[in-house]
């Protein structure tokens, strides 16, 4: 479908939409970006538990508390890949958060 039927629906929307059929791989730019909390984590689950099935999520995002929910965060400058961060799901995600920022931090974010 042409990108520009996605825009006419919302976050959760396009989540329904996409369970609907079968997929392996779902790219999401900044799919929690215009969201209030509570919607952006319903966002985030829904995201998760597509994952947890099988499918592969792809998530660009600003947001350190997005990116600490993942479990492999790439830090890109310039288009080139300049690190990569592998979360410990071992933690909370505040301690997640805080070590991810820390990380970004180091890498000049």
């Amino acid at each position: 479908l042409p990108s520009c039927y996605f825009f006419c629906f919302s976050h959760i929307s396009i989540i329904s939409y996409y369970t609907l059929f079968v997929h392996t791989l779902i790219f999401a730019d900044e799919p929690t970006g215009s969201l209030n909390r509570t919607s952006s984590e319903e966002v985030m689950e829904e995201l998760a538990k597509l994952n947890e099935n099988g499918t592969t999520v792809m998530i660009v995002t600003h947001d350190v508390k997005v990116a600490a929910k993942c479990t492999r965060v790439l830090f890109i400058v310039d288009g080139n890949i300049k690190g990569e961060y592998n979360t410990d799901k071992e933690k909370t995600l505040r301690e997640r958060e805080v070590s991810l920022n820390n990380w970004l931090m180091e890498m000049g974010w």
